[in-house]
């Protein structure tokens, strides 16, 4: 029995099998035969992969409700395979006229009697978009892995070394900023601590230019607030309620209220579990190119950083995150080539060049304890309407509080004579008066105003008249007499 999918991979790659023994007579070693041996190995009857309808290797889909086989495989839809599953082909695809079965492995098709090879080998040239579905055995389960709280993974895409970093427990996703380019250790904030960081967004790497180091697109947290609205780039937000969202950036009009960071990657490829096509319209290179790539992954539980250290295309790393990740719900690729680093805690794990400067970085934080952080709250237009800055209002220094004593003074404080005068001469007429004017609100003398010209015109005074006034002067005199007391 295989342990898992890369034991049968490792186990039969390069090999031929034959468990129908010589059927067709002139090349026994037949698609199907591969998927037999994969039941066979792991104690899947091989009555339940029968093809007794057409003698096509799609009656095994066809068929799957009435023969059993689901005791034993899971069914899955095309679009979600992972490595390990066997896939079956209809006859109506172009490069199957017969149908055809092979196991999804890393991206590829890898299986028996395709490109005239009758060994098990690995093609490229089937679209898995266009298969049937596919089948998963139950004795396998989920075998990828699970990146936990301060993990450090290293793994290799066919044949291309790559690091992993998971977010700790209890860090919060946002976008770091820098006035002027800066290596990623460089680039902080006094007031958080920063358990990651990952090079993200575009900006004008040209020293020689006057606006050397301009961000472009959005770039939203802790240090920056800022939304140019260009319609050149996709943003990518995480909002405060937990939720992700991906557009052009010329619809991205939140305010801290609602979004916690967002910043603008050159591609997103998965998003919510699903495969999407987002690129940016500046950077649509990026879709194809074969690139040292930075990437951002959420999976159910964390965020985590990865970096390529060799050429990988897109296309490549999300088939591998898919089947070797569980949980992915977002595939983010940042700038890549030159500007790819990776930061975990204090140490730079990898960088494309020794000093290599950006200016945004996707980071991994929390507060510091003896500091309280705030956001802006109100945005402010420009008169440029292309632009929108909102003010950072970043957390204030604890100032120094006066020393405490226990000890009481015993001696009482004698009053100055300058402070006896300054009391009589408020005892003046004019000085009681003006206080008493600067006590009374505009209601409180209009309601007198009332009362008299009431008197004069011999007119009845209401009851809840006198009660209203009566209670607006107890209050202001009898709080004058105690303040003097």
């Amino acid at each position: 029995m295989d342990r898992t999918p890369a034991d049968f991979y490792r186990r039969t790659i390069g090999r031929s099998f034959d468990l129908d023994h010589g059927f067709p007579s002139y090349n026994p070693f037949q698609c199907w035969d591969y998927m037999a041996e994969q039941a066979n190995s792991n104690g899947v009857p091989l009555s339940v992969i029968h093809c007794s309808r057409t003698g096509y290797v799609q009656d095994v889909w066809d068929l799957r409700h009435q023969s059993g086989i689901l005791a034993y495989y899971d069914a899955v839809p095309a679009g979600s395979f992972r490595d390990g599953d066997m896939v079956i082909w209809p006859s109506t695809y172009g490069y199957t006229p017969q149908s055809h079965v092979a196991m999804y492995w890393n991206g590829q098709a890898v299986g028996q009697s395709q490109s005239g090879n009758r060994y098990v080998c690995a093609v490229d040239y089937l679209d898995f978009n266009q298969a049937l579905g596919g089948f998963r055995l139950k004795t396998w389960g989920d075998e990828r892995m699970n990146i936990g709280s301060w993990e450090e993974i290293k793994a290799e895409i066919d044949g291309v070394p790559v690091v992993l970093t998971g977010a700790p427990d209890g860090d919060g996703l946002t976008l770091i900023s820098s006035e002027v380019p800066q290596t990623i250790d460089k680039i902080d904030n006094p007031h958080y601590i920063y358990d990651g960081k990952l090079n993200a967004g575009f900006f004008n790497n040209h020293s020689t230019e006057a606006t050397y180091g301009e961000a472009y697109g959005v770039r939203c947290g802790h240090s920056e607030w800022e939304v140019p609205r260009q319609g050149k780039f996709i943003y990518y937000a995480v909002m405060n309620d937990g939720r992700t969202e991906v557009g052009l950036d010329s619809n991205f009009w939140y305010t801290p209220e609602q979004c916690q960071c967002a910043g603008s990657p050159a591609l997103v490829l998965m998003h919510n579990g699903q495969d999407c096509e987002y690129v940016s319209p500046s950077r649509t290179d990026r879709r194809t190119l074969s690139c040292v790539q930075s990437v951002l992954i959420r999976t159910a539980d964390r965020f985590v950083n990865m970096i390529t250290q060799g050429n990988l295309t897109p296309n490549q790393i999300r088939d591998w995150v898919k089947a070797n990740i569980s949980g992915v719900q977002d595939l983010v690729f940042n700038d890549g080539g030159g500007s790819v680093c990776l930061q975990q805690g204090y140490k730079v794990i990898y960088g494309t060049a020794e000093k290599r400067k950006i200016v945004n970085a996707w980071a991994f934080y929390h507060a510091k304890a003896d500091t309280a952080s705030e956001k802006p709250s109100e945005p402010v237009q420009t008169a440029d309407d292309d632009q929108i800055i909102l003010p950072i209002s970043g957390p204030q220094e604890p100032q120094d509080e006066a020393p405490q004593t226990d000890i009481q003074p015993i001696i009482p404080v004698v009053p100055q004579e300058d402070s006896d005068m300054e009391d009589k001469e408020t005892k003046t007429v004019s000085g009681q008066l003006a206080k008493l004017i600067d006590v009374k609100s505009i209601i409180t003398i209009m309601m007198m105003f009332c009362l008299c010209y009431l008197v004069i015109t011999g007119q009845d005074i209401p009851q809840n008249f006198m009660q209203v006034l009566i209670a607006i002067m107890t209050f202001y005199f009898g709080y004058q007499t105690n303040k003097k007391e």
